[in-house]
């Protein structure tokens, strides 16, 4: 019985140091790896409140798709322009998205579909942007409602 445990401690100490060196590499690598331009090519989704999604797709030549599509099954499309940028605050630094000439597919307060999705918003929209715990890149489309756009493809 004693052999028992003492396997079962060090299985544990194993699966604790195993743990923190994920969490070490997260936390030294792939969380901090620097967002740059390039690495935001690609397509996005994000779950809207309605149940339904946002696709956007960031392309090479600095021009973006937007298909949102509700769960009523009534569906919007846009073609507009992105571009990437940091913002500098004081000792702070933010990596943003800036999009133009797409639609504002959330309300103010972000918690329902915007009444007035039909309309492309001329004007351009700022959006931060992260790095997972494992490196992947999010959009915040509303993050004080949790709706990140996340990237499906390359």
């Amino acid at each position: 019985m004693k052999k028992v445990k003492v396997i079962i401690i060090i299985l544990a100490v194993l699966i604790l140091i195993g743990l923190l060196e994920l969490l070490n590499f997260a936390l030294t690598g792939a969380m901090m790896k620097p967002i740059a331009a390039g690495d935001l090519i690609g397509k996005y989704e994000a779950q809207l409140p309605d149940g339904g999604k946002e696709i956007l797709n960031l392309l090479r030549n600095g021009i973006c798709k937007q298909d949102i599509l509700l769960k009523n099954g009534r569906t919007f499309e846009s073609i507009g322009h992105w571009k990437y940028d940091v913002f500098h605050y004081k000792n702070d630094s933010n990596d943003v998205l800036i999009l133009k000439d797409v639609r504002n597919s959330l309300s103010e307060f972000g918690d329902k579909i915007n009444p007035e999705i039909e309309k492309i918003d001329k004007d351009s929209s700022t959006f931060p942007i992260k790095r997972t715990l494992f490196g992947d890149i999010k959009i915040g489309l509303y993050e004080d409602q949790d709706i990140y756009y996340r990237k499906i493809e390359n």
